[in-house]
């Protein structure tokens, strides 16, 4: 609903950091992906800063009715130049993710150098490495709990609070 994202505008507000935000599947329901757009812009969307491509990919299957767009990922990290660093909300293995879905989505994320993957959507915390990838999945809000990650060239130091 419209009045989620005005709450959640007015809690960033206060931060003192920018923010960056990747589409989840609850963001679907309701027209959420029309206001997202209209709030946050393009559910795909990367930036360069510094030595890294930072990479925000909608991979929801469920609830946007609608494969996820990846020509544009494919696109998106195919950038020999700068270390990449993937955003999306459902895991890889996720149910969502299942067959052609997870192949492909590997396919892409294998064949191209992501230094660090960054999932939400299983409500649990994980520092792992899938796919030979370091990989992070940021719980759900109300455990409050919350992830700081350092880059320093190759190395990705990241601590949970």
């Amino acid at each position: 609903m419209s009045q989620e994202y005005q709450w959640y505008i007015k809690a960033i507000k206060k931060l003192q950091v920018p923010i960056v935000t990747v589409i989840g599947n609850h963001d679907y329901l309701s027209n959420g992906s029309l206001i997202f757009e209209k709030v946050f812009g393009s559910l795909n969307t990367s930036f360069v800063a510094g030595n890294y491509r930072f990479v925000f990919f909608d991979n929801d299957i469920w609830e946007s009715h609608i494969s996820p767009r990846y020509d544009w990922l494919h696109q998106e990290l195919n950038d020999s130049i700068h270390k990449q660093i993937l955003f999306a909300h459902i895991p890889p293995w996720s149910d969502q993710m299942q067959g052609v879905h997870n192949l492909v989505f590997n396919q892409i994320v294998s064949a191209h150098d992501v230094k660090l993957c960054f999932y939400g959507h299983d409500h649990g915390y994980k520092d792992t490495v899938y796919q030979k990838v370091r990989t992070i999945v940021s719980g759900a809000i109300n455990r409050r709990c919350y992830w700081i990650v350092s880059l320093v060239d190759d190395t990705c130091l990241i601590k949970r609070y």
